[in-house]
């Protein structure tokens, strides 16, 4: 049963009338003149599909009340998740989210792709939490991790999530090998998977040295 503005239109002898569906989704014509009618749904309710219902029916029996139940699909729409790294803006493939609706249950999954995308459809219109549940190789999970979205129907909502790279620090400890004694002076590269150098540190008096921040990888 449908409630809003579906309307169906009865025609008879040249004459037609309009009516709308009540709360109970229920239209009552009163009694008609007999004769051939035709009962058309000319407006659906917001938010679902017209299907085109479309009969007509011999009226002649005195009395008599002639039922149609009609039913309607509801429109639905869309969620795309945008996924960028928080400081270059390059679009991240391989994040893993979950789309849960107002009771908090899970109706989608989804990762990015390659263009940092991932698009979740055949959502019914309403409210929507998009939780990042995996962040891709090297970043962490987005803060906040999660939205909330409005789908309308025949819309696409959207969602952008930002991720911070992973980092850390080498630091290296110089000693005499016999003594244990801190050794100042030594020199030292490190380089990433690639081959490059991406610092040279030379330790200290207390025999230490130490990177600055490096993203996440093998060193």
């Amino acid at each position: 049963r449908l409630t809003g503005p579906s309307v169906v239109s009865g025609m008879a002898i040249g004459e037609s009338i309009t009516l709308e569906t009540d709360v109970n989704g229920e239209i009552g014509t009163g009694w008609l003149e007999w004769g051939r009618y035709r009962v058309e749904e000319i407006a659906a309710p917001a938010g679902y599909i017209n299907g085109g219902f479309c009969e007509e029916i011999d009226a002649y029996e005195d009395g008599q009340v002639y039922t149609f139940t009609v039913q309607n699909v509801l429109m639905e729409g869309g969620i795309q998740v945008i996924k960028t790294d928080s400081d270059t803006g390059e679009a991240l493939s391989g994040a893993t989210f979950e789309v849960l609706d107002a009771e908090g249950n899970v109706v989608a999954t989804g990762s990015t792709n390659a263009d940092g995308a991932v698009y979740f459809t055949d959502l019914v219109a309403g409210n929507y939490t998009v939780r990042e549940v995996g962040a891709p190789t090297g970043y962490s999970v987005a803060l906040p991790d999660a939205q909330t979205v409005t789908v309308v129907a025949g819309q696409t909502a959207s969602a952008y999530f930002a991720n911070e790279r992973i980092t850390g620090k080498i630091a290296i400890y110089k000693i005499d090998a016999d003594t244990r004694i801190p050794l100042e002076g030594a020199t030292f590269t490190i380089t990433d998977d690639t081959g490059a150098v991406v610092a040279t540190l030379v330790t200290d008096m207390n025999g230490t040295a130490e990177s600055s921040w490096l993203p996440y990888g093998t060193y």
